[in-house]
C-alpha cells in the first residue's frame, strides 16, 4: 500500500508540473514577442567550415551546434543585441555581439589556437556572470600541464598547492580547509552528461571497513590510503588529455542535476575532425604520453575523435618497490543531421580507464614479505540524442542513455603477529558458546576484495522558451531521470582460517557483493529562468523543484517512505553601460547525496568473546572456548544527506578590469560515517582454576569456577553523524593585459572556515587507572562532540607575460597563506546527560550529579571529561610563501615547448604546535618539460 501510495504522489508532482507549465503557455499564446532565427557557418581563416563548433547565446542561455560541415540554426530568437560566443577544439574562442531585427545570417570566422595570437587566456573563465561557475577550457588545461584532474583546481580561488604523488586515493574538496569523504562523495561528476559514481562500490571486511584514511593507527593504511570506499570519484582516474571543457560550479546547481551535495564538475571530451596530436611529459614522479585525432567519417560531416594516453607514476624518484599506472582509451562519434524541419544532434562516447596499483615491502628494510596490488578497468559507453524543434512548444528534447561497469580488483598479503597473547579462529556461525580454535601467533593472510559495480543511467529533458515581449523571457528546463546502481562482483574472498585483521577477536563474513539488491532512484525536476531587461538593467531568476525517491528497498527502511524535495533558486541583477558592468548574485538551495550500497547493506559483524580461555602452547592440551556475539550492523533509519546552501556575490567590470566577490554558507549535518557505539554483553567465563591440574590433563570447564561476566563492546554502525559548516568569502581580480609590460595579471584567494564535527551524542567510556578498560561499568552519553575549527585566508597571484610576436607565455605563480589556524571547539559537553550501566539501563543524569559523586568519591566521577586549557589551544602557522613558474614556447605551429619548475622559492618558517612541539611543513622543488606535437 506504501509503494502505490509513492508511486501516486510521484505521477501526482508530474501532473503539477505539467498543470504549471500550461499556465505560461496560456499567457504567452496572447503576449507573444516576435522571433526571428539566425542562420550561419562557423569557419577557419581560410573560409573552411569548422564541424561541431558550439554558438552559444548566454544572455538568452540558447545555444546549438554546428554540424559536420560547420552550419547551424537557431531559432526563436528575439529581436535585440545579443552576446554570440562561439568555441570549437583547436581554436581560440570568439565573441561578439549581434542586433537582431529580422531572420539574420552571419558568418563566424575562429582562428587556430596558437600563442602567436595577441592576449591569449591560459586561465580559468568566468563568461557567464549570473552563476560564478568557473570555465576551464583547452588552451588553459594545456599551459597548466595537468596530470590528473586534481591538478585543475589550483586555477580556482582558496585552492592551495597540493602533493603530485598519485600513489594515493585523490577526492574532491569544495570551499573548504582540508577534507572529508562526504563533500567527495557528494559531488557529481559528469562526462558528456554521463554521471560518473562510485556508489555501488562496497567493501565489507573488518579493520577496512568505516576506517579513516587520514588515521595513522588503522590496521592497514597500505590499503586504506590507497582506496576510496565511500569517498566519490577518485581523480587519478579521470585523466585530462581527452577533455575540451571543464566546467566547475562550487555553489548551488540546476535541479537538473541531482544525487549531489557539494556541486558539481561537467566535462565535455574532444569531438570533431582534428589533426594528430601528441603530448609528452616527464617528471621526477610521473611520465605521461598522449596521442589522438579526429576523423571525418562521412561526407555528411560525421566524425570521430579518438585518443589514448599512458601515465605512470611513482611516491618518490628512489621508490621502485611502488608505483601508479594509467591508461585511457577514448572515442567520440559525433554526427547531426536534418528531419524535416527539425534538426538531430547525436552523439555517442566510449571511455576505458585501466589503472595498475602496486606495492610491495622492502625486505632490506622490513622484516615481512607485505604485498599490495590493485586492479582497476572501468569502462563507460554513452549515447545522447538531441533533437531540435522546428516550430511548437519545445524547443529540444535531449535523451541521455548510458551504462557503466568497473572491474576493481585488489589483491593482499598481510602479515600479523599478535602482542597481546593468542586470538580465536572466527569458525563460529552462530551466536552462543562454541569449541574454539587458537590462531596462530603469526601467520600470512591472503585475501581479495572484488568489486563490479554496474550502473545504467537515463534522462529525457525538454527545454521550452516562452517570450513574452522583447525583454521579457522565461526559459523552462523539465524532465525525468532514473538509475540503476548493481554491484555482481565476489565481495571479499578470505580464509577465515587466517583472518587478516583479528585484533580484538571480532570479524565480518562478507556476503557476495551479487548477492546485494541493487539500488535503483528516479527523479522528477523543473525549472524556470526568468529574465526582465529595461534599459541598461537586467533582472534574472532561475528558480527549481527536484523530487528524488530510493526504490527497491526494504520497507523497514525510512528511505522507502519519503519522497525527497529539493527546492533550489539563485537570482541575479545586472547593469551594463560602455565600460562599467555589475552584477549582484545570490541563492540558496537544498541538496541530497544518497546512500552507497555500503552505507544500505552492511555485513553482519562477528565478535568473539573468550569464555575459556587455556593456552598452555600444547596442541593437545590447549582449549579454547567462546562466545559468539552477532550483531547487524544495519540502518534502517539512514537518511540522504543534506546539505543546505546560501551565497551571496557581485561581479565588477570596468574597462576590462574584472573583479568578484562570494559569501558562501554551507550546512550538512547528516553526512554518512561508521560511528561507534557500545554494546552490553553478558555471559558465563572461566579464568579461575579450583585447583591445579594434573599434568597431561586437558582443561575443561568443570576444573574453573564458574563466574557471571558482563562487558561493552564497541560495534560500527552507518549513521548519518557527519556535520561539515562551510563558510567563507572567495575574491578574484583580474586586469586586462597590459600593453607596456605584455602582461596580465590575476589575484585571487578566499577566507575558509571549515568545522567537522559529529551531529549524534558521543559515547565516552573512561580509562580509570583503578580498573581495567574492559570492567569500567558506564558508557556516558554526552550532548556535544569534538568539534575542530579550520581557519585559513590564502592569496593566488598569477602573472602572465606573453611575447606573441616570440610564441612564448611566462607564468609566474606566487602562493601566499597569510592566516592557518586550526584549534577545538568549545562545544564538547564535559559532563553526561546519561549514562548506560552493563545491563544496558540508561540513566539520566546532570553536572550536579557527577560533582556530587567525585565529592563522595563515587565511580561516577570518572564520567566527568574534564578538559584543560591546553586541549582548546590553537596551532597557529606562520605567513608562507611558495613561487612557481612555468614557460611555455611555441616554435612553429606543429610544436610546443613547456617547462616548469614548482616551489623554487619555498618559505615555511618553524612554527610550535598547541602541545608546544615545533614542526615545520616542508616542500622540495619539482621540475617538469612537456612536449606537444600537433601533425
Amino acid at each position: 500500500m506504501k509503494k502505490n501510495h509513492l508511486l501516486r504522489t510521484f505521477i501526482g508532482i508530474f501532473l503539477a508540473i505539467c498543470t504549471v507549465l500550461s499556465f505560461p503557455h496560456a499567457l504567452a499564446g496572447q503576449h507573444h514577442a516576435s522571433t526571428f532565427s539566425i542562420r550561419g557557418r562557423v569557419t577557419d581563416a581560410m573560409a573552411n567550415g569548422i564541424g561541431f563548433a558550439t554558438v552559444y547565446l548566454p544572455d538568452l542561455s540558447q545555444g546549438v551546434a554546428c554540424d559536420g560541415k560547420g552550419d547551424f540554426l537557431i531559432r526563436r530568437v528575439t529581436a535585440g543585441s545579443h552576446r554570440v560566443v562561439v568555441n570549437c577544439m583547436g581554436y581560440a574562442s570568439f565573441e561578439t555581439t549581434i542586433r537582431i531585427k529580422s531572420d539574420t545570417v552571419v558568418v563566424f570566422r575562429l582562428k587556430e589556437q596558437s600563442i602567436a595570437l595577441k592576449e591569449v587566456q591560459v586561465l580559468a573563465n568566468y563568461k557567464n556572470k549570473t552563476d560564478g561557475n568557473v570555465s576551464v577550457d583547452r588552451t588553459a588545461l594545456e599551459h597548466i600541464q595537468p596530470t590528473s584532474l586534481r591538478d585543475i583546481f589550483l586555477l580556482l580561488p582558496g585552492n592551495v598547492v597540493q602533493s603530485n604523488s598519485l600513489t594515493g586515493f585523490v577526492g574532491v574538496t569544495s570551499r573548504q580547509i582540508g577534507s572529508d569523504d562526504n563533500t567527495s562523495l557528494g559531488t557529481n561528476i559528469s562526462i558528456d552528461g554521463m554521471p560518473v559514481s562510485n556508489d555501488a562500490m562496497r567493501t565489507q571486511l573488518y579493520g577496512i571497513t568505516g576506517a579513516d584514511r587520514t588515521d595513522l593507527y588503522v590496521a592497514d593504511r597500505t590499503v586504506t590510503r590507497r582506496t576510496g570506499m565511500n569517498a566519490g570519484v577518485d581523480l587519478r582516474t579521470i585523466s585530462t588529455d581527452h577533455i575540451e571543457t571543464i566546467e566547475i560550479e562550487r555553489g548551488i546547481s540546476s535541479v537538473g542535476e541531482g544525487n549531489l551535495s557539494s556541486g558539481a564538475i561537467r566535462i565535455q571530451t574532444k569531438q570533431g575532425v582534428a589533426p594528430l596530436q601528441v603530448r609528452l611529459k616527464a617528471d621526477p614522479l610521473s611520465k605521461l604520453a598522449y596521442a589522438g585525432k579526429g576523423f571525418r567519417v562521412s561526407k555528411r560531416g560525421a566524425s570521430i575523435h579518438a585518443g589514448v594516453d599512458l601515465l605512470h607514476n611513482r611516491p618518490d624518484v628512489r621508490e621502485v618497490l611502488e608505483s601508479y599506472k594509467r591508461s585511457t582509451l577514448h572515442a567520440r562519434y559525433s554526427d547531426q543531421w536534418c528531419l524535416e524541419d527539425n534538426i538531430v544532434d547525436l552523439g555517442v562516447g566510449l571511455m576505458q580507464t585501466f589503472s595498475v596499483q602496486d606495492s610491495k615491502s622492502d625486505q632490506l628494510v622490513d622484516e615481512y614479505d607485505e604485498t599490495y596490488n590493485s586492479r582497476y578497468m572501468r569502462t563507460s559507453l554513452s549515447l545522447d540524442a538531441k533533437m531540435r524543434f522546428g516550430s511548437g512548444w519545445f524547443n529540444s528534447v535531449d535523451w541521455l542513455l548510458s551504462t557503466d561497469y568497473t572491474s576493481d580488483l585488489l589483491k593482499r598479503k598481510k602479515y600479523y603477529i599478535s602482542t597481546s597473547g593468542p586470538k580465536s579462529m572466527p569458525i563460529a556461525i552462530e551466536s552462543g558458546e562454541h569449541e574454539g580454535v587458537f590462531l596462530p601467533s603469526a601467520y600470512y593472510a591472503y585475501y581479495e576484495i572484488d568489486n563490479q559495480p554496474l550502473y545504467f543511467f537515463t534522462r529525457l529533458k525538454a527545454d521550452s522558451r516562452i517570450d513574452f515581449t522583447e525583454y521579457h523571457h522565461h526559459h523552462l528546463l523539465y524532465g525525468v531521470e532514473a538509475r540503476d546502481s548493481k554491484n555482481v562482483g565476489r565481495g571479499v574472498t578470505a580464509d577465515p582460517t587466517r583472518p587478516p585483521y583479528p585484533a580484538n577477536n571480532s570479524y565480518i563474513r562478507p556476503r557476495p557483493n551479487y548477492s546485494i539488491p541493487s539500488s535503483i532512484y528516479g527523479a522528477l525536476f523543473f525549472e524556470d529562468k526568468m529574465t526582465i531587461e529595461w534599459g541598461g538593467d537586467r533582472l534574472g531568476l532561475q528558480a527549481g523543484i527536484r523530487a528524488t525517491h530510493l526504490f527497491n528497498l526494504p520497507s523497514s527502511y525510512v528511505l522507502s517512505e519519503k519522497i525527497l524535495i529539493e527546492p533550489r533558486i539563485k537570482a541575479n541583477w545586472q547593469y551594463r553601460s560602455m565600460d562599467l558592468s555589475v552584477n549582484l548574485r545570490g541563492g540558496f538551495g537544498i541538496e541530497n547525496k544518497l546512500p552507497t550500497l555500503d552505507h544500505l547493506y552492511p555485513d553482519k559483524i562477528y565478535r568473539d568473546f573468550m569464555v575459556l580461555n587455556a593456552y598452555l602452547q600444547n596442541p593437545e592440551l590447549d582449549h579454547l572456548i567462546t562466545y559468539t556475539y552477532i550483531h547487524n550492523p544495519e540502518n534502517p533509519a539512514i537518511r540522504e544527506n543534506r546539505n543546505s546552501k546560501k551565497e551571496i556575490g557581485i561581479d565588477l567590470t570596468y574597462k576590462h578590469f574584472d573583479f568578484s566577490l562570494t559569501l558562501f554558507h554551507e550546512e550538512s549535518r547528516r553526512g554518512f560515517e561508521y560511528f561507534n557505539s557500545y554494546l552490553p554483553i553478558a555471559f558465563d567465563r572461566y579464568t579461575q582454576l579450583i585447583a591445579p591440574l594434573p599434568p597431561g590433563h586437558k582443561p575443561q570447564k568443570e576444573d574453573y569456577i564458574q563466574e557471571h561476566h558482563q562487558d561493552f563492546f564497541i560495534i560500527p554502525t552507518v549513521q548519518n553523524s557527519s556535520k561539515v559548516v562551510k563558510r567563507g568569502l572567495e575574491f578574484r581580480l583580474r586586469t586586462p593585459y597590459l600593453k607596456a609590460l605584455n602582461t596580465q595579471v590575476e589575484v585571487n584567494g578566499a577566507y575558509y572556515h571549515t568545522l567537522y564535527a559529529s551531529g549524534v551524542p558521543i559515547m565516552f567510556r573512561p580509562i580509570v587507572s583503578e580498573y581495567e578498560q574492559a570492567l569500567y561499568p558506564y558508557v556516558g552519553y554526552y550532548e556535544g562532540s569534538l568539534h575542530k575549527h579550520y581557519e585559513r585566508f590564502n592569496t593566488n597571484i598569477w602573472i602572465n607575460t606573453h611575447f606573441s610576436h616570440f610564441k612564448l607565455i611566462f607564468t609566474t605563480f606566487l602562493q601566499m597563506i597569510w592566516h592557518d589556524a586550526s584549534y577545538r571547539g568549545r562545544e564538547e559537553s564535559e559532563f553526561p546527560y546519561a549514562y548506560m550501566d552493563l545491563d544496558g539501563v540508561i540513566h539520566p543524569t546532570d553536572k550536579l550529579a557527577i560533582l556530587h559523586a567525585a565529592e563522595i568519591n563515587d565511580i561516577l566521577k570518572y564520567l566527568n571529561r574534564e578538559r584543560t586549557e591546553l586541549y582548546y589551544r590553537a596551532t597557529y602557522k606562520p605567513i608562507s610563501l611558495r613561487i612557481n613558474f612555468k614557460v611555455t614556447k611555441e616554435f612553429s605551429d606543429r610544436m610546443r615547448l613547456a617547462f616548469f619548475v614548482d616551489n623554487i622559492i619555498d618559505i615555511n618558517p618553524k612554527y610550535k604546535q598547541a602541545n608546544n612541539t615545533t614542526e615545520r611543513d616542508w616542500s622540495i622543488p619539482y621540475f617538469g618539460i612537456e612536449t606537444t606535437f600537433t601533425l
